[in-house]
């Protein structure tokens, strides 16, 4: 499971994930013919966020493997097939995923947040590579008016009751690129927390990364990097 945060702000859109990745393990049968589930963390160092063409950012979530490759996988082979033919607008990058993800077998439960700047215009878009969706998020629905606000993806729980009341979010239409970045990171930070104590299965956890996305710029602010101790 994942936690990827989208937020869109006046000078810029933000984006944060954790890194964690996680499975169920099937037991054989026993003599009874009784098999056991047990989640299993495999990882606190998987890539959900990346940042393409310099350009876009891009947050996954959903199935983690395809085939028992890691989706950061089929992320950078898009990428590397795309070259010459490089989308030239956010939409046409989502569009992309979803095509791209579509020819895979099986064809992958995954999810994305695609954010970029068009010259001075802000997109951000809701891709399902499963369904073949893309949807706009930033603006008010029916129209072509732009909002600002936040969206979430993959384990939501937690955010489900931190942001369930309408009058307790913040004011995104005046927040600072700052705030929205330690917002976006607080989201995926608390969680993580919260997890810790509720009595089930933490699917979120490891490093945050996050990238900003804005006019003529985009840029990664936290980003795991390999070690060797």
């Amino acid at each position: 499971m994942s936690l990827v945060i989208s937020a869109y702000v006046p000078t810029g859109i933000v984006m944060s994930a954790d890194s964690r990745t996680t499975m169920t393990w099937t037991s054989p049968p026993d003599g009874d013919g009784r098999v056991t589930f047990t989640n299993v963390v495999l990882s606190d160092s998987a890539r959900k966020l990346f940042l393409l063409f310099g350009r876009f950012g891009v947050g996954t979530f959903g199935d983690a493997f395809i085939s028992n490759m890691p989706i950061a996988h089929y992320v950078a082979d898009y990428e590397a097939r795309a070259k010459g033919s490089e989308p030239k607008t956010t939409e046409a990058c989502g569009r992309q995923l979803n095509e791209y993800f579509a020819k895979l077998l099986p064809r992958p439960n995954v999810g994305f947040f695609v954010s970029g700047f068009d010259d001075l215009m802000p997109f951000a878009f809701h891709a399902n590579a499963l369904t073949g969706d893309l949807a706009r998020q930033n603006v008010a629905a029916g129209t072509s008016e732009i909002q600002y606000g936040v969206a979430y993806g993959g384990d939501t729980a937690v955010l489900g009751r931190l942001l369930g009341d309408p009058k307790f979010l913040p004011a995104f239409g005046v927040m600072p690129l700052q705030d929205a970045i330690d917002f976006s990171r607080h989201l995926v930070r608390t969680t993580i927390e919260q997890l810790r104590f509720e009595p089930r299965f933490a699917t979120v956890g490891g490093a945050i990364d996050t990238v900003i996305v804005q006019p003529g710029e985009a840029r990664w602010l936290s980003q795991k990097e390999l070690t060797a101790k």
